[in-house]
């Protein structure tokens, strides 16, 4: 459905959509003396974004087992999640932390694996990157970059 008012035109789909492409052509729009609006094209998604709904270690959390695995659990199916996208640092120094990331089975929740043990009493950030090359859901909608830090044991 198309409700034109003044110099604007709103555009209401009929049905729930994911993304939209829209395109614009120069025989399709004219103003009042008969000019063509150039031809354009545009392409925009809708819809929620994905979202964190469980993490472990939670925010802040203080004395952290050292050989812990990270976990985040997101509201919906992602893709675009590896160790670029996942990512645990040492607070202080900035240094990456090698690790392995794996999907636990069909499920929503992912999973960070140290490939070494945490240094004791020391401050980590996890990071999660969305993006249109970076996590987000199947109909591209980003997940907003996410971060949190938590404190391990001895």
């Amino acid at each position: 459905m198309i409700d034109s008012v003044a110099s604007s035109t709103n555009i209401q789909p009929s049905h729930d959509v994911d993304g939209y492409s829209a395109r614009t052509g120069a025989t399709a729009i004219r103003d009042a003396a008969g000019n063509p609006l150039a031809s354009t094209s545009w392409s925009f998604l809708t819809g929620p974004k994905p979202i964190v709904s469980a993490r472990t270690p939670a925010i802040d959390a203080i004395a952290v087992g050292r050989t812990a695995n990270v976990t985040t659990t997101l509201n919906e199916a992602v893709t675009g999640v590896s160790t670029t996208t996942y990512k645990l640092k040492n607070a202080a120094t900035g240094a990456l932390v090698t690790a392995v990331v794996s999907r636990n089975g069909t499920t929503n929740q992912w999973i960070l694996n140290p490939s070494v043990t945490l240094a004791a009493k020391m401050r980590y950030t996890v990071t999660l990157t969305g993006g249109a090359t970076a996590i987000r859901d199947a109909a591209g909608n980003p997940l907003t970059t996410t971060a949190w830090s938590f404190t391990t044991g001895t």
